[in-house]
């Protein structure tokens, strides 16, 4: 696998991961020749842009997981329309549980999420760790990305018209554009890691008290307010 361009090797595993292992495509279907040109289209196409611009952007994960979750609604609501149509195949009491203004509010935020982290954060991620000396540099040129992205707005605007019959309500649907572009714009300006600060008070005081053979020392903690009780 290593021969092969890392780009080539995620057009094909984020099919491979977000549908066929995953389940939501049993391999009868997954390997159909007409799945075989939309899905990787789909996911593929997806997950190199959505690397490709948070490299452009001088990002990293927050980044992938935001667009990640733009990417989502591309699929599930500009695409197929699962987010806004109460008889899709899989939504079953979704389809009126949680139900508000037009869209399958608890579907359409468990699938964001499910894309961004499984569709697209996990194949780029297994992707740089077999290319470890090519992590941090990009994958596509110019050429690359616009083609990609042509091949990706073909996709989506494919199965819009022909793989449902359902038209969502106008509305809805310019909401699911609005937030697309808005997560865009958050991608852009997410920080480059997340950052977490440990309690260095409380930690210190733990690790001085647990190096202490002095049982007094662990009242004269608790009385100094190292450890706050309530």
């Amino acid at each position: 696998m290593r021969r092969l361009p890392p780009a080539l090797v995620l057009f094909f595993l984020a099919p491979v991961i977000g549908e066929l292992l995953s389940g939501s495509a049993p391999p009868v279907e997954f390997f159909n020749p007409f799945a075989l040109i939309i899905l990787p289209a789909l996911y593929g196409s997806g997950a190199l842009l959505v690397r490709e611009l948070t490299l452009r952007w001088k990002k990293r994960w927050p980044t992938i997981l935001v667009l990640g979750l733009a990417y989502g609604i591309v699929e599930e609501g500009l695409m197929v329309k699962s987010f806004f149509d109460p008889h899709w195949m899989d939504l079953g009491l979704l389809g009126v549980y949680g139900r508000l203004g037009g869209i399958n509010w608890v579907w359409s935020i468990s699938l964001m999420l499910y894309h961004a982290t499984v569709s697209i954060a996990i194949p780029i991620l297994l992707v740089e760790l077999i290319y470890p000396e090519r992590r941090d540099e990009p994958w596509l040129g110019r050429r690359g990305r616009i083609g990609f992205s042509l091949l990706l707005a073909v996709d989506v605007a494919f199965g819009y018209l022909a793989l449902t019959t359902y038209r969502p309500p106008f509305l809805p649907y310019v909401f699911a554009m609005a937030v697309t572009l808005t997560l865009g714009w958050l991608g852009r300006r997410m920080p480059h890691h997340f950052q977490w600060e440990a309690p260095t008070q409380v930690w210190g005081s733990f690790w001085d008290l647990l190096g202490s053979p002095d049982s007094s020392c662990v009242a004269g903690h608790f009385q100094s307010g190292a450890f706050p009780l309530g």
